[in-house]
């Protein structure tokens, strides 16, 4: 009787010893290269404070980050300011606030302040080239542009 209870209690030690070791062979950040990118982003030559900053790599998990008031911004993938995945990014920034002609409305609309030209990654002109190593410090100046008026506008009432 003693023989098997250290046989089933073998078991459930070598279980959990090889879900350990699956779990933190899947978690994979650490498989991943990342490097430290910081920038500044202006709109006609001012620092934008509050604006939210999206690289988004050919391949892997994007990287966020928010301005302060001095335009300034750090990227996060992972953990806190570790930066975005080594390679080619194209970015997106949006500068989004509630709308003050709806804002004590049930469903109040919000506007994107900067121009709609760079809030979806996939049709901004702005990129970015994450190096290992580099020095990884973007400045992207933003520029008025001609667009329809209501082009800024997200979300909003049902």
């Amino acid at each position: 009787m003693l023989r098997r209870s250290w046989g089933l209690r073998g078991y459930l030690l070598c279980l959990i010893g090889v879900g350990s070791f699956l779990v933190a062979g899947c978690s994979g950040s650490s498989e991943i290269a990342t490097a430290r990118v910081s920038g500044i982003v202006r709109l006609q030559g001012k620092p934008v404070e509050k604006a939210s900053i999206l690289f988004v790599p050919e391949t892997g998990k994007s990287a966020t980050g928010e301005t302060d008031a001095n335009g300034k911004f750090t990227l996060t993938t992972f953990a806190n300011g570790d930066g975005a995945v080594v390679g080619k990014h194209q970015v997106a920034i949006t500068k989004i606030e509630l709308d003050p002609a709806t804002a004590k409305d049930d469903y109040p609309s919000t506007l994107n302040r900067l121009p709609a030209l760079y809030a979806n990654p996939a049709t901004s002109p702005l990129r970015a080239s994450v190096e290992k190593g580099g020095k990884n410090d973007f400045t992207f100046d933003l520029n008025e542009v001609d667009a329809p008026a209501d082009s800024n506008a997200v979300g909003g009432s049902p």
